[in-house]
């Protein structure tokens, strides 16, 4: 929720959308924007699945480098849920991979 607040507190909503527009556009600044805006709550999150620092910073460097070759799929006006779902994926791939070398 404090990141909410951060993002509304830096952005009103409509200044908000524009930039995700400009990213679903290929914007190199606006996803700059995402990720200073969202990295730190998708680190995070990826810590609580992995268990693992150094794991979940690969997983947030894969979630965002996902999401920038793939912002043209981008359907929805909920970037942050879309992002929450690709941090999710990077996190199994990396948890599916350790389980293989165990």
């Amino acid at each position: 929720m404090s990141n909410t607040n951060n993002i509304s507190q830096k952005f009103d909503s409509e200044k908000y959308k524009s930039i995700v527009i400009l990213f679903k556009q290929g914007d190199v600044d606006a996803f700059q924007t995402l990720y200073k805006l969202h990295s730190r709550q998708i680190h995070r999150y990826c810590i609580r699945i992995l268990v693992d620092e150094s794991a979940a910073k690969d997983a947030l460097q894969d979630t965002f480098i996902n999401a920038f070759n793939r912002h043209s799929d981008l359907v929805t006006d909920n970037f942050i849920s879309w992002l929450y779902s690709i941090a999710r994926h990077c996190c199994f791939g990396i948890l599916r991979s350790k389980k293989q070398y165990e």
